[in-house]
Order: structure tokens, then sequence, then C-alpha cells
């Protein structure tokens, strides 16, 4: 185990000293696809509890149930992932309202929908997290949660760890819950579920029964649990590589009415049809009861030596109490309403204020009047110095216009800071995407040695810095925000490669979410 500690706090930078990594391989093995393989992260004494889940095909939803679950298609998952044991209880949830004091939906409502002995879900005031209608334990899968809710714990996980911590996307859940099995044994439900016909009327403390195959416990039955997927009426057009469906939103949930995935039955489910992998359904990601709670994902990705390097010294961020960072952000100044935006992999178009951007205590835009140096050191409009000059409105003469094709601008700091984001707005004046967005960080002001790339929607290696695997987005009023996770760094260099109306370049204002060295 000591061996296995250190290699992490090798490849992450973080010490395992506040962030612990165990490997515990658990019963008898039945090939590696099927071996209960754990992973536990330590989080200032809470535990959370991962199983690898191996890459793999699967063939997701069902001819023969309801028409969501149609076409059946072969999804390919590509890369295994880390997925979480049990569903999040409420004793993690509790961890994450202590550290960062995030008010819930269903606090903010007032109350909750609570199933009662009647099997309907009428709103009960005062219900909550931590009133559900049952008495609960630590151990009990934490419910009466917004899809929102769920977002933000995991940034405030993801913070804590330094890795991306998700919800899971409706393919990795089927795939997960699936287990290697074609069809689930209904026969078996009374081992692995908790649903009406042994629930008593009421959830149940997470991993009592039977776990699938891969170690998973809950899959089926205790409570729904939301994806992060937007939900769509049938599968036509669906991604066939796992990731998540979101065409018609984003992953942070900007679209309070685009209704979200939930995945699995419930503890007074008394349709069997309902217990099964592919079974699907929506609602809205302001949507709170007593029946519903998520599980989170691990996303594992390779390190390259240079992000090693840049990490080698970093302190881990598990130590400080996590608060949303200030942001002024500029008024809307769209002088027409966007329309017909085509690009690969698009975001669309924020409308509202996402959730809460957490980091620890101290932290603050750190770009505020720094030095900027550009690929163009003769902008086409506009000074370099006005990217950093705190004017983000967009006003004509407050921006800066670089020369077309691949351009960058770069951020001197003028000391080493831990990073947590970087905010961009481009030219929020018209509704604009730009292409080969690549952020770094790095300790060396020409990125030749121990550069981080935190962004990159470059998706044919055009700007050659690596295949991109980010979203396109729309720049607005908003900003586009991309997570650094504390990184060290002196240096954040921005790329573009011209936007969809034409070849040139922009910048209205670039922040940078840090704190000093400690």
């Amino acid at each position: 185990m000591a061996e296995e500690l250190k290699e992490h706090e090798r490849q992450s930078g973080r010490p395992a000293v506040s962030l612990m990594l165990s490997i515990l391989l658990l019963g008898a093995a039945r090939g590696a696809a099927s071996r209960d393989e754990r992973i536990v992260l330590d989080v200032n004494g809470t535990a959370f509890e991962f199983v690898r889940i191996p890459a793999g095909e699967f063939i997701m939803g069902s001819e023969a149930a309801r028409p969501d679950e149609r076409p059946a298609h072969r999804v390919r998952i590509a890369q295994g992932f880390q997925m979480s044991r049990t569903e999040v209880t409420v004793a993690q949830f509790r961890a994450f309202i202590d550290a960062t004091g995030h008010q819930t939906q269903a606090e903010k409502d007032g109350g909750s929908h609570v199933c009662n002995a009647e099997g309907k879900w009428p709103f009960t005031p005062g219900a909550s997290w931590q009133r559900p209608g049952y008495t609960q334990s630590d151990r009990h899968p934490v419910t009466c949660v917004a899809w929102h809710d769920a977002v933000a714990f995991c940034q405030w996980l993801s913070l804590r760890t330094g890795d991306e911590i998700r919800l899971p996307t409706e393919a990795q859940w089927e795939y997960a819950a699936r287990a290697g099995v074609v069809n689930a044994d209904v026969n078996s439900l009374q081992e692995q579920a908790w649903y009406k016909p042994n629930s008593d009327g009421r959830p149940h403390p997470v991993a009592q029964r039977r776990p699938n195959e891969w170690g998973l416990h809950d899959m089926l039955g205790n409570v729904s649990e939301w994806c992060l997927d937007e939900y769509h009426e049938s599968y036509v057009q669906a991604p066939a590589d796992g990731g998540a469906w979101l065409d018609d939103g984003d992953a942070y949930g900007y679209y309070p009415g685009e209704n979200r995935i939930v995945r699995g039955a419930t503890w007074i489910t008394d349709d069997a049809t309902k217990l099964r992998p592919a079974f699907r359904r929506a609602l809205p990601p302001a949507m709170h009861d007593n029946l519903m709670g998520f599980r989170i994902v691990r996303v594992v990705r390779g390190r390259a030596p240079a992000e090693r390097d840049a990490n080698a010294a970093r302190p881990s961020p598990g130590t400080a109490a996590l608060v949303p960072v200030e942001v002024s952000l500029p008024k809307p100044v769209f002088r027409d309403t966007p329309q017909d935006i085509h690009a690969p992999r698009l975001k669309p178009l924020q409308k509202e204020p996402g959730p809460p951007f957490l980091a620890p205590v101290g932290t603050k835009n750190v770009a505020l009047g720094k030095p900027i140096s550009a690929s163009d050191e003769e902008p086409v409009i506009g000074e370099l110095a006005m990217v950093t000059d705190g004017d983000k409105e967009a006003a004509d003469g407050s921006y800066v216009e670089l020369a077309p094709l691949l351009q960058y601008v770069t951020v001197d700091l003028q000391s080493e800071y831990e990073i947590y984001g970087v905010r961009a707005w481009h030219y929020h004046k018209q509704p604009r995407v730009y292409f080969d967005v690549i952020v770094q960080i790095s300790g060396d002001p020409d990125f030749i040695t121990g550069a981080t790339t935190i962004f990159n929607n470059d998706m044919d290696n055009s700007a050659g810095l690596g295949v991109g695997t980010d979203m396109h987005y729309v720049d607005t009023s908003f900003g586009e925000i991309f997570d650094a996770k504390g990184l060290r760094g002196r240096y954040i260099r921005l790329y573009s490669r011209g936007n969809i109306a034409n070849d040139l370049n922009h910048y209205t204002e670039v922040e940078v979410y840090g704190r000093p060295l400690e």
C-alpha cells in the first residue's frame, strides 16, 4: 500500500497525507472485468469509495420496452472510469455543505416533495436533505437534492481532490448497471435491490444488498440517480462513445427548463419492468424529492510528463475551505438574437448564471493590471493592456482584436500562484464561437517546458498542441471559465483561431482566479 501511495503522490503532485489512495482487491477474481477493485479517496476524514469500471462495448437500450429506450444501439466505452461504489451518502453530502455553505434547491424552495403511504408526492414544507420524511443515518443515500445540487457537489469534490469528479453520463450509468450482463436477472432483485416488495416503505443505508458483478451497490433500487445528460425522447442520433448527450444543453445546467436524465428505480417501485438497467426517465434539473439521489464518476486520464512536472510541488487544495469566487459580470450586450450557429460539439448559449465557481478562501482575480504579451504585438484594434484592465463591458474601443489565424495572449502574473480558474470574455456583443481555444498554465514564459493544458477544443490538432476533447462554446457576458484545479504557475496563455464571423481573434478581458503560495 505504501508504494501505491508514493506512486500516486508522484503522478498527481498531491501529498498522500491529505488525499489517501487505497486500492482494495476483494473477493475471488472472476476475470479482470468482474474483479471487485475499489479505490478509496479520503478527503479530510470523509471516505469516497470508487470501483474501477473497465473499457468495453455494450448494447444500450431495448427494442422490447419503452419507445424512449429505442433504438437499441452499440456503445463503445473506449476508456475505463471509476464510479462510486454506492450512492452519495448523507455523511458525504454533509461534508460538502459544511465546507461550502451551499443552500440546496429544496432549502431555497422552503420544502421538498415527499412520498407518502399512498404513493403520492405532495410538496412538504420544511423537507430537505436533512429532513427527507423518514429517519435516516449517515449511511443512507442523500435525497431531496436537485440536479444543480449534485453538480455543485461534484465541483466541490473535484477541487478538493484535484481530480475530475462529475455525474455519470447516461451511457456510463447503463454500462455500469449491466456490469457485462446482457439481461439482468429479475429473480435476483430481492438480493440486489431495495424496492416495494422488500423496502418496508423507506430507503435503506447503502451497500446492504448484494452488489452487481462489478461491485456496485443499489444500481437498480433504493433511490433513483441523476445523470449528466439532457433527456431525448429516443436514441436516434445518440452518441456512440459513451459521452454525455448535450446537444440541447450543457454540462453545467445553465438552462433550468431542460429535462435531465434520471436512472434507476426506487424504494417504492413495484413494477419489475422499471428495475432494468435500460429504464430511463426525465425530470427538470430543479426537481427534488425523497426518491432521488445521485452517484458520481471519477474520470481517469493519463498525464503527460510535463503535467507531472508542473504539479510536482503543488500543495493539496483539500486542506482549505471552499467558497464562491467573487466575480463582477458585465451587462448582456447582444445586438442580435443568436441563431444558426454551427460548430461541432457546441454547448448552447448560456442564458443564466450557472453554479458559483468554488475555490479556497483567499482566491481572487490575480490578473488585474498584470502585463500582457501576444503573438500579434501590434493588435488590429486596441492595446494589449485592455485584456487585464478590468473593463469587461465590450463597448467599442474596449477590446483587443488580434490578427487572423492562430494567435495567443499571455498573462504574466509576475509571481507564482495556486491557480484555480481562468475566465475569458472574447467579444460578447455578438454571439460568436471561437475555434481552437487552448488554455495553458506554465512557469516558463515561452511555454516550452512545464506547460499544462486545462482546456482544448482543437479537434483536429491544427494548432499542433494536441487533439482537444472540450466543447465549443458561445461567447457571452458570463465569460467562459476554465477549471485549473489549483495548478501552480505564473504564466497563462490563451490561443484561438478566429471565430464563426471572421478569422480575427478578440479579448475583452481575462481573469485568473488564484491565491499566493503558502
